[in-house]
């Protein structure tokens, strides 16, 4: 599948989000405090626990038994991206 060739509305699901160049953001900006080791700490944890491990075997599963009708998930909040 050609990711380029797949569009999503994602305003259809909050005006919150806006649509840049090529990608969607959010138009409501928080700020952020993850320190910048964050994601070289969250790799090390998540290839060493059991906890993450286990957790992506069941998400695994229910996506293997219950797929969304359009085929769309939206991982938002996806830290370093382990999940997705």
């Amino acid at each position: 599948m050609d990711l380029d060739s797949i569009r999503f509305d994602l305003s259809f699901y909050s005006k919150a989000f806006v649509l840049k160049e090529n990608y969607w953001e959010t138009s409501i900006n928080t700020g952020s405090s993850y320190p910048d080791d964050g994601n070289s700490i969250s790799f090390i944890l998540e290839s060493n626990s059991y906890w993450f491990k286990f957790r992506s075997q069941v998400i695994n599963h229910l996506l293997s038994r219950w797929k969304p009708a359009d085929n769309v998930i939206f991982d938002i909040g996806g830290g370093n991206g382990y999940v997705a």
